[in-house]
């Protein structure tokens, strides 16, 4: 998998340790009361997406946590990307994790932290190390921890395919982070998936990792109701899991992204074809089309059945505005008489108002709050607020 994977592994067996992780039945996942549904779904290649949650976490009282040990929850995910293999390596330190505090000592925390963001399955094997690890407080490993997290934090970007370059510096950060501050090791899960027959398929689902030195845990008897861990022989019976270190794991299905249109590969071509067809200029606006359709076309951060989608909700777009025929902003004293406002909230109409060269059009950007202004350009476009 890598040599961030291998040092975990060593660092188990050195610590002759017993660290347990399960999958919770599909089930066994209840909310306000019921069962929940499509909870286990298989992730195809080239039709969906996934992404790894934290969803809770618990940091037993038996740890010196915070006074002599900080934690830090680490992952990896191995994966092919745009045509290669790529390690996505991370380590996020407290000041990276809302709500993992000296305040919440031996309490169960609800994070819902990603630990990636949304990657498109391809295809072939992908490996998942994820784990808890204990960091020696001082103050320079505090603040190598923070450089590392700041530079894994990168690695959350939206579109992956902008930050795809910096992977191997990450994941060499992490390394040797590992190498000096040589922290234990309270947590791990390691898996490996794959779309090929004999191979443990890639689905979603919630996976529990816990330091268990007493007795492992059955899958049978863990629950999880509303986000919380609980044991028993059955959901009525069970209580929550208490006086261990443990971290539950989301793997999450994602079937569309809605963030398509954000892409910087898409957005100034979008834009622009949305602009060109508000003032009428067909030619323009089909020939900006183009570009953003074939920049959808060639985006790594998509998968093909989402491809297929994004270029035609594009599509729509541009020609519903071409046939609404509006003619363009001519002032923004147009503006001003239907709102009311020489503030401009929305981005599309602050950008036409710019264009118009009126003399208030340093207001624009300001974006107030302003119902009056989103009512007026929900007539114009969906897209003027």
């Amino acid at each position: 998998m890598s040599e961030i994977s291998d040092w975990f592994r060593r660092k188990l067996k050195a610590q002759e340790k017993r660290l347990t992780f399960l999958y919770v039945p599909a089930d066994h996942i209840i909310v306000e009361g019921q069962i929940q549904q499509n909870v286990e779904q298989s992730i195809l290649p080239d039709e969906h997406y996934f992404r790894i949650w934290v969803k809770e976490m618990r940091l037993g009282s038996s740890t010196r946590w915070f006074t002599d040990l900080t934690p830090a929850v680490h992952s990896l995910a191995s994966l092919s990307f745009a045509d290669e293999k790529i390690d996505l390596a991370t380590i996020a330190g407290p000041s990276a994790i809302e709500g993992v505090s000296s305040g919440n000592l031996n309490q169960a925390i609800s994070l819902n932290h990603p630990l990636t963001t949304i990657l498109p399955f391809v295809g072939g094997d992908v490996a998942v190390s994820l784990g808890l690890i204990a960091v020696p407080v001082s103050d320079g490993i505090g603040s190598f921890l923070k450089v590392v997290s700041d530079i894994s934090g990168l690695l959350g970007a939206a579109q992956l395919s902008s930050v795809v370059s910096i992977t191997q510096t990450a994941a060499k950060s992490v390394q040797e982070f590992l190498g000096v501050a040589n922290p234990a090791l309270q947590l791990l899960y390691q898996d490996t998936f794959t779309a090929t027959d004999g191979g443990r398929k890639l689905k979603s689902g919630y996976i529990l990792a816990v330091n268990t030195p007493d007795k492992a845990l059955k899958p049978a008897d863990v629950w999880v109701k509303d986000s919380r861990v609980y044991v028993g022989g059955t959901a009525d019976a069970s209580a929550p899991l208490d006086e261990v270190d443990y971290m539950l794991v989301h793997l999450q299905r994602i079937e569309q992204r809605d963030d398509w249109d954000e892409f910087s590969a898409i957005n100034a071509h979008l834009n622009d074809a949305m602009l060109a067809a508000l003032e009428g200029n067909r030619e323009q606006a089909l020939k900006k089309l183009s570009m953003a359709r074939t920049a959808a076309f060639l985006l790594a951060d998509l998968t093909r059945a989402d491809r297929r989608r994004v270029i035609q909700a594009m599509r729509d777009r541009v020609y519903d505005q071409l046939d609404q025929g509006f003619e363009p902003l001519a002032n923004i004293s147009i503006m001003k008489s239907v709102t009311g406002t020489d503030q401009i909230r929305s981005p599309l109409a602050s950008v036409m108002a710019v264009r118009s060269g009126d003399a208030a059009s340093d207001k624009a950007l300001d974006y107030p709050e302003n119902s009056n202004i989103i009512e007026a350009l929900a007539s114009i476009n969906s897209y003027g607020d």
